[in-house]
């Protein structure tokens, strides 16, 4: 490509200030390179946390909002509109190696008993705050009028696909309301507001999954509106796990809600569905203890049931081998 009697090289990606720009104006390589860089920042944050702070659950948290989600969020302000959600899960599985949960327990269990504040958010933030308060105030009237011009052209076919998209998002946070009202309000609400509607539906929606649960059946009981105070303080992570494991369902065979119902069934007395109640207060083997709510209390105060419950079952499975073993023999 010439321009004048200067030969200009054209290329379809520049990296300008840590940000991959596109030619075709997509965002996809600069999310793929923040999801990679903030996987690789979460692995050595939880690896410094098990050394320093392996007992206290809030300390490591913070620690990976100062040091992955800075990382994962450069740039949000030019990809927010994409409410991307690769990148909540990189925080997500944060969460379950702190825990030791499995990987299949479902995202609405763990951001129910976590209280997570997804990635996705605090984009949406950065990206309303930055158009309705950092560049109309710009002192750049190329800013100014690039966002007015926008504005202008809102609602009459004339955007682009970043600015449909955008327009759709902002009329989903503002769900209940005709896109007329939607247009006309938009200047009016405030990035507070709109989160605040955005994570209102999500609870709902959440809610809703978590009556309905297969996996954990019995969630909908335990699930407090603020962080279970098991979480709270310090405590040493084989307890901690232990209560986080059975609050969400880990370690049930009922959870495996897609298989036949006799691989569902107790494995060890083989009279019941193999879930938490079961096997807390009903099962021959491991049963026997107080009432399930009592013992899956969020303060951790069945802690001692549940050790028993585990040590119970770890003796009924080396008994299994050992008569496994013994008529194999024969």
């Amino acid at each position: 490509m010439e321009m004048g009697e200067q030969e200009l090289e054209e290329v379809d990606e520049i990296r300008y200030l840590g940000y991959i720009l596109q030619k075709n104006g997509s965002n996809e390589k600069h999310i793929q390179d923040r999801k990679r860089r903030a996987t690789i920042a979460m692995k050595k944050t939880w690896s410094v946390g098990e050394r320093i702070f392996k007992r206290d659950y809030k300390r490591r948290m913070r620690m990976f909002g100062a040091l992955v989600e800075s990382v994962a969020l450069y740039g949000a302000e030019v990809w927010r509109w994409n409410i991307e959600e690769r990148l909540d899960r990189v925080k997500r599985r944060y969460v379950r190696w702190l825990l030791g949960l499995d990987t299949t327990t479902p995202n609405y269990i763990l951001r129910e008993e976590c209280k997570i504040e997804e990635i996705r958010e605090k984009a949406l933030k950065r990206a309303v705050r930055y158009e309705k308060e950092k560049a109309l105030e710009s002192k750049k009237e190329l800013v100014k009028g690039c966002i007015k011009e926008r504005e202008r052209n809102w609602g009459k076919g004339q955007e682009g696909k970043r600015a449909r998209k955008r327009k759709m998002r902002l009329e989903e946070a503002k769900e209940g309301r005709t896109r007329g009202e939607a247009g006309d309000r938009q200047e009016r609400m405030t990035a507070n507001q709109i989160i605040e509607e955005r994570r209102k539906r999500e609870t709902e929606e959440r809610e809703k999954r978590i009556r309905e649960s297969k996996y954990n059946k019995y969630y909908r009981n335990m699930a407090k509106e603020g962080l279970p105070k098991y979480l709270e303080g310090k405590m040493k992570w084989e307890d901690r796990n232990m209560v986080a494991r059975f609050r969400c369902g880990n370690g049930t065979r009922a959870r495996k809600h897609w298989k036949e119902e006799g691989e569902r069934g107790c494995r060890f007395c083989r009279k019941g569905e193999g879930d938490l109640k079961h096997v807390v207060e009903e099962c021959e083997i491991t049963g026997g203890a107080r009432n399930m709510g009592e013992v899956l209390k969020e303060t951790g105060e069945g802690l001692a049931e549940l050790k028993a419950i585990i040590v119970k079952r770890r003796a009924a499975e080396e008994g299994e081998e050992r008569q496994g073993g013994s008529t194999a023999r024969k």
